[in-house]
């Protein structure tokens, strides 16, 4: 899931960047410049876009509490595909032969046997030091 700026569509953060919303973790982002602020007569770090200069939320430093600005960020559910330039490579969607079906049964059998039977024999025949 990532975010992005309504006015530019610069990607500001991912989901993954944050945890808990915590500021400290918004600095990691290149795409958020953070300038000191008043509202209210509380100080507070407004969260801009780096591209557009945006406010996107702002940051209450007593206690500290992140809160977005819902009409300046979209969410996107599905990072947008990345195009490569020089992709000259063509994937070939031919089906399978019966030769290569019958290795790709062979190799993937042998990982489901071996990863049900090796705890087992280790349980089992493994030496206790």
């Amino acid at each position: 899931m990532t975010f992005h700026c309504k006015q530019c569509h610069n990607l500001l953060f991912r989901k993954e960047d944050v945890v808990l919303n915590s500021p400290l973790q918004f600095s990691k982002c290149e795409n958020i410049v953070f300038k000191e602020s008043l509202r209210v007569a509380l100080p507070v770090l407004e969260m801009r876009c780096s591209r557009c200069d945006s406010v996107i939320g702002i940051v209450q430093q007593k206690p500290m509490l992140f809160v977005p600005d819902i009409e300046a960020i979209t969410e996107s559910l599905v990072t947008p595909p990345i195009e490569l330039e020089n992709f000259s490579e063509q994937i070939d969607n031919t089906p399978l032969s019966q030769e290569d079906n019958l290795i790709t049964h062979y190799i993937t059998s042998a990982f489901y046997w071996g990863a049900l039977l090796l705890p087992l024999g280790l349980a089992l025949f493994g030496k206790e030091k």
